[in-house]
């Protein structure tokens, strides 16, 4: 057998189809008879409403219009909902929680004509008091005090719940540093070039086929059939090229549902394509508001830390709610801390309710901690660097349980910030830094490190893989994750390749069509390489366990002897005693049709597999942005950005970088420009990408992506996830940076985005305060 693929460069099998046009998304799928739904939505923030459907529906071109009860009172099962109070119909329920909510939905042979009638709906209003405020509903359903507007849950009595790990309060020593920070981790949209997308088709026995941009075909599966009064059965989900999840397209929204329960009273299928305007007032992610306080010895050891976060979650406390123990749980990041606390809350505002994204509640962990770790370096007068260094946990502590509950796998994180300074040659820039600030320099440098640890696959991760091989040679894989761009099926064919000899050209790939593939996760929380690739693995072995079985009763050698060469197996140090694949598999079906053959051969060469990781795998890594601000304008330019990410076991290097690329630019996006924006009264702001600022390439410089490899042993493969690591490393780095190149002139801290403005009023403004209080309801 040849030397193996995994670890090197393999070009993406996926990319000639991407770059040549020929990949089919739902808006591609031809339906014959296909209808058109537009919703129409909230215009006000918080608000009971009647709606009158009766123009609309006399519309040219309408075929129906629906409210919540003419959709036949249609509730949403949803995945992740930690209270019933937060229960939500496909339609609004008569009550508006968030501008953009959709309170009626029209259906017509065209789009054009389902716009214009849409238009004709006629919403009567009853608003209610805005509540936009999410630490101000924390503080006074807290004992915190504060003041907040009507909520949003009446009947529930309470529009929060409050998370808290069970640690007891640090003893904080007079003769230390303390320091406290409070930032608010900006609201973003998800922003996916594709938005939502759903095409449902009926069938005269009552079942629906479903094409769905998502990440998870089988997971939506169980919803649709959960929330429509159908079998898992009934429901066929296929998810075609997706243009990007990001954690947004994780699980169903009311408008797919009210989508397919359309399809099934129409008896014809129904297509809604979502618009960007829709997606930017509905697709949110992060918004939390967060206080670190952190204890410093004259050692620079770090004493204790307390955390909390309280998370704005929308309308409807759903994903938002539970991503808050995210944070909570990954509270300690990379360092040794011999005192921790950490609490969090989730509140409901009349915002749109908050989804996964890029992270998912680990970048705000992340963030917050490395934020008062840079504080804390500025009072104390440490570098930020040697700050890092005296505290790391070492990789003799491994594996290692935190108080908050997680049990870090293996780590280095030394390493990692050694090789970063490095590359970067910090201690150049540091004399760089110094020498402009010396000759009064309009033009500041900054450089921002961050050292961070994340958790991947967590809470008992399982997928499904079968890999079959037929009379032709070639190799059936299918995959029970479900690829939006994260090139599985080159991954997981390199794995075939290598386990079994097969050319990468043989091996064709089938995912995210529940009828083709029988179960699966899908694909989140930067779980598919470790976990799916593990189940990709196994079924090779098993396929290989059976064919060595064949070969050594076909070629009469002893099994162990039976060795993979290119493209089949042979006898070992016997060139000439060799079958190929395709010989195996004829001869597997054959022995299988034969009254003689040995009761144990295989009558087919097909293996599944569902492996399962019993535990999480925690990344790690450092990244260290560069940065220059111009102080008479505010404005600043990236100019490097040094990473050096340790998953695990690299599988494709060149997949991994492109991991790394597309995290670390969502990263700096984050800190530096995007952010969804509300006024006081709840209206949004940035509903276009003409008020949304989203970066091009040009707004970025190369990006300088290194790996370590630290393998895990929670899998045979020894992969960790990479999908969100370059995210949780670029956000504090790019924030840091900004904030390092004002430190000499008194500034501690600014919340994200950096905007121009934001850095101009900082400079201009005395007396910036270099701590904040900590909050009474988080005692």
């Amino acid at each position: 057998m040849g030397t193996s693929l995994l670890g090197t460069r393999v070009e993406r099998r996926e990319d000639p189809t991407l770059l040549t046009g020929r990949g089919q998304y739902v808006g591609d799928v031809k339906l014959t008879g296909c209808l058109h739904a537009r919703f129409v939505r909230s215009s006000e923030p918080h608000a009971k409403f009647q709606v009158d459907l009766s123009e609309a529906a006399a519309a040219a071109g309408v075929v129906a219009v629906y409210d919540f009860e003419a959709l036949g009172g249609t509730m949403v099962e949803q995945r992740f909902v930690p209270d019933a109070s937060f229960a939500r119909g496909a339609l609004s329920r008569g009550v508006a929680r968030y501008a953009g909510e959709p309170l009626a939905m029209v259906v017509a042979e065209t789009l054009a004509a389902a716009h214009d009638a849409a238009e004709m709906v006629v919403v009567d209003y009853e608003p209610l008091p805005a509540s936009m405020d999410a630490e101000a509903v924390f503080a006074k359903e807290h004992g915190g005090g504060g003041d907040s507007p009507a909520m949003l849950f009446p009947e529930r009595g309470s529009d929060t719940m409050k998370f808290r790990a069970h640690q007891e309060a640090p003893v904080h020593g007079s003769d230390e540093t303390v320091v406290t920070v409070r930032m608010e981790n900006n609201r973003m949209a998800v922003a996916p070039l594709e938005s939502q997308a759903i095409a449902v088709e009926p069938h005269d026995d009552g079942k629906l086929t479903v094409w769905l941009s998502s990440q998870g075909p089988h997971e939506n599966q169980k919803g649709f059939a959960a929330s429509l009064g159908l079998e898992d059965s009934d429901v066929r989900v296929i998810s075609p090229w997706v243009g990007g999840g990001f954690g947004g397209k994780g699980g169903w929204v009311p408008e797919h549902i009210a989508v397919a329960r359309a399809a099934q009273l129409l008896g014809r299928p129904v297509r809604w394509l979502e618009d960007r305007t829709e997606n930017l007032l509905s697709m949110h992610a992060r918004h939390q508001i967060q206080y670190a306080r952190l204890s410093v010895g004259s050692d620079g050891k770090i004493a204790a830390l307390e955390t909390h976060a309280v998370a704005d979650c929308g309308g409807y406390l759903e994903i938002g709610g539970l991503i808050v123990t995210a944070t909570v749980m990954m509270a300690q990041g990379v360092y040794r801390i011999p005192q921790l606390r950490s609490g969090g809350g989730a509140v409901c505002t009349n915002k749109a309710p908050t989804t996964a994204f890029r992270g998912a509640g680990r970048p705000q962990a992340t963030c917050v901690l490395e934020r008062v770790i840079d504080v804390a370096a500025a009072e104390t007068g440490i570098d930020p660097v040697d700050l890092r260094l005296r505290n790391l946990l070492q990789p003799e502590d491994f594996p290692f349980s935190t108080p908050t509950g997680a049990t870090y796998d293996t780590g280095d994180y030394a390493k990692t910030l050694l090789r970063a300074t490095e590359l970067a040659d910090y201690d150049a820039l540091r004399r760089e830094q110094a020498e402009r600030r010396e000759r009064g320099d309009t033009k500041l440098l900054g450089i921002g490190v961050c050292c961070y640890v994340e958790i991947t696959a967590g809470f008992g991760s399982e997928d499904y893989a079968s890999v079959e091989v037929g009379e032709d040679g070639k190799v059936l894989l299918k995959a029970g994750t479900s690829s939006h761009g994260q090139g599985h099926e080159t991954v997981f064919a390199t794995i075939v390749s290598d386990q079994l000899g097969v050319d990468l050209d043989d091996i064709v790939f089938v995912q995210s069509d529940t009828a083709e593939v029988p179960r699966g996760q899908g694909t989140g929380g930067s779980r598919s390489g470790q976990v799916g690739g593990s189940a990709v693995l196994g079924a090779c072995e098993q396929v290989l366990e059976d064919a060595r079985r064949l070969a050594s009763h076909l070629l009469e050698a002893d099994e162990s002897d039976i060795v993979v060469a290119d493209g089949g197996l042979a006898v070992a140090g016997v060139p000439a005693a060799k079958l190929s694949w395709a010989e195996l598999a004829s001869a597997a079906g054959a022995a299988s049709a034969s009254s003689t053959a040995a009761a144990d051969l295989p009558d087919r060469l097909l293996a599944e597999n569902d492996f399962k990781q019993e535990n999480a795998t925690y990344p790690f890594g450092t990244h260290i942005c560069v940065v220059e601000v111009d102080s008479e304008t505010g404005k600043t330019e990236v100019l490097r950005h040094i990473a050096v990410d340790d998953c695990g076991v690299v599988m494709n290097p060149m997949i991994v970088e492109g991991q790394q690329h597309g995290g670390i630019a969502s990263g700096i996006s984050q800190a530096l420009w995007e952010h969804i924006v509300y006024d006081d009264s709840g209206n949004p702001r940035t509903t276009n990408f003409a008020e949304y600022l989203f970066p091009s390439a040009a707004e970025f410089p190369y990006f300088e992506a290194h790996t370590t490899e630290t393998p895990t042993d929670q899998n045979p493969l020894g992969v960790k996830g990479i999908g969100e690591a370059g995210t949780i490393g670029a956000i504090p780095a790019a924030h840091n940076a900004v904030i390092d190149a004002l430190t000499h002139l008194g500034i501690r801290h600014l919340d994200m985005p950096l905007t121009p403005q934001k850095i101009w009023q900082a400079i201009t403004a005395p007396d910036t305060p270099a701590t904040s209080p900590w909050p009474s309801y988080a005692s």
